[in-house]
């Protein structure tokens, strides 16, 4: 069966620095921003991720069109709202804000 149709995946946020792509996959997250590195002249660093199906994805792009930089793309501007989204429900160690025009992603530590 196939892995769409399942639901089964990540819904991921990743960035060049600049912009957040979104996007779904049912490859490891390593291996999803590997093969979008190839066509992208900027390094993409992930800034969090959840499990979700291609469903979630459609309602996030939905969630945040007005920060939409293309009618038809995957791309977003930084929005503080969509910073916020991404620190709230991501499944990675990682807190996301807008420094100077650039998107930082800092580990989050937890103390034991």
């Amino acid at each position: 069966m196939n892995p769409y149709q399942e639901g089964k995946g990540k819904v991921y946020f990743f960035t060049d620095g600049e912009y957040i792509k979104i996007g779904f996959t049912t490859e490891s997250i390593d291996r999803r921003l590997q093969r979008l590195s190839t066509g992208t002249p900027k390094k993409l660093y992930c800034l969090g991720y959840f499990s979700g199906k291609m469903s979630d994805e459609t309602m996030v792009h939905k969630k945040f069109c007005e920060a939409r930089l293309r009618s038809d793309g995957e791309w977003f501007e930084p929005v503080q709202e969509l910073l916020d989204y991404i620190n709230d429900i991501s499944e990675q160690d990682t807190y996301v804000e807008l420094d100077d025009g650039k998107l930082m992603a800092y580990k989050v530590i937890r103390s034991k």
